[in-house]
């Protein structure tokens, strides 16, 4: 007798991968590809919610310059004062006026003014800044902000938006600006 058919009887030797080994590594292999897809789809989250925390940046950045640039304006008027000021991040703060859509004031249109040979007050200047930069904040999904004033005179620029699209509460983005 050769010794390939003792083994045979013998079942000393194995000549292959059983069907329970190939679905055990298809399994390890799926759940892989699984933990992969869930790690992507996270960090297509984070980019996104990182571009948008940039936006904010940069919107806050740019209004912080407008009111240094204009010094000639006191910004109190367009501010919101009192307890919002001081944590503006648990409710979505009241604006007042500082919520028109189009900028306007007693003297006419604030934009012609500001766009014409004769220029416009300080005080347009700032309205205009802030109608253009509230508008801008539109660029985040259910995105506004407002200029909250504290008890000390500093002033907070706080920019709020949705990162889902559920109605969770809104992210804020604040900074501080010391005229």
């Amino acid at each position: 007798m050769n010794d390939i058919a003792r083994r045979r009887r013998d079942g000393s030797t194995q000549g292959g991968f059983t069907l329970i080994e190939v679905l055990v590594a298809i399994l390890v292999f799926a759940t892989g590809l699984l933990a992969l897809a869930g790690l992507q789809l996270q960090t297509l989250r984070y980019g996104h919610s990182a571009g948008l925390r940039t936006v904010a940046t940069m919107q806050a950045a740019s209004l912080a310059d407008m009111i240094r640039a204009n010094k000639a304006f006191d910004y109190r008027e367009l501010a919101t004062a009192g307890s919002d000021a001081e944590t503006p991040d648990t409710e979505v703060p009241d604006t007042g006026a500082a919520a028109a859509d189009v900028p306007e004031t007693e003297g006419g249109d604030t934009v012609a003014a500001c766009f014409s040979e004769d220029g416009c007050t300080p005080g347009q200047m700032a309205r205009l800044h802030l109608a253009l930069w509230r508008e801008s904040n539109k660029v985040l999904p259910s995105g506004d902000g407002a200029i909250l004033l504290d008890d000390d005179g500093r002033y907070w620029i706080d920019i709020w938006w949705n990162e889902r699209t559920d109605d969770s509460k809104p992210t804020h983005f604040i900074t501080s600006l010391q005229p």
